[in-house]
């Protein structure tokens, strides 16, 4: 990937992972011309502004397998997941337990992804592009407020 690129004293690898994949979303809608300018045979940069009706379908399309597939081992990740996050959250915490602030702040941040997730896979569902393309905005406003949270709360505001 070579040197990682700066955004407002933040490297892509200390980024919050929705950020990150909401910029790996968007490099994969350019990639596939989704926005995207390129030059033409005659040298003339041309701009492809909508992506096609093609492009749209085959985004829904890996959504909906992706969510299918995520269902069918849902228990197996719950646990692991569970078990990552623990590690996590004793690595940031060093040790200390978590307060009834920290606790809540999960539990919100917990469902309100996953409400947009299932939001997210109804839409693509029901193919429209518009609502994926708002809720993977909304995922990774969610994520930054979240990660924002956590660094207020360690830097001493409150503690976790």
């Amino acid at each position: 990937m070579g040197a990682p690129t700066k955004m407002k004293g933040m490297t892509l690898r200390t980024l919050p992972r929705g950020l990150f994949l909401g910029g790996l979303l968007f490099g994969l809608a350019l990639s596939a011309g989704v926005a995207a300018a390129h030059v033409g045979a005659d040298d003339e940069e041309t701009h492809v502004h909508e992506p096609t009706p093609e492009q749209i379908d085959k985004r829904l399309q890996r959504v909906i397998k992706r969510t299918e597939e995520r269902q069918q081992n849902r228990q197996e990740r719950s646990r692991d997941r569970k078990r990552a996050l623990a590690k996590r959250l004793a690595r940031r915490l060093n040790g200390a337990p978590l307060s009834d602030e920290a606790v809540a702040e999960l539990r919100r941040h917990a469902e309100r992804v996953a409400k947009l997730r299932r939001i997210r896979y109804l839409g693509a569902v029901d193919k429209s592009y518009e609502i994926v393309a708002k809720v993977d905005k909304l995922l990774a406003k969610e994520n930054a407020r979240h990660e924002r949270w956590w660094r207020t709360s360690l830097r001493g505001g409150d503690k976790p």
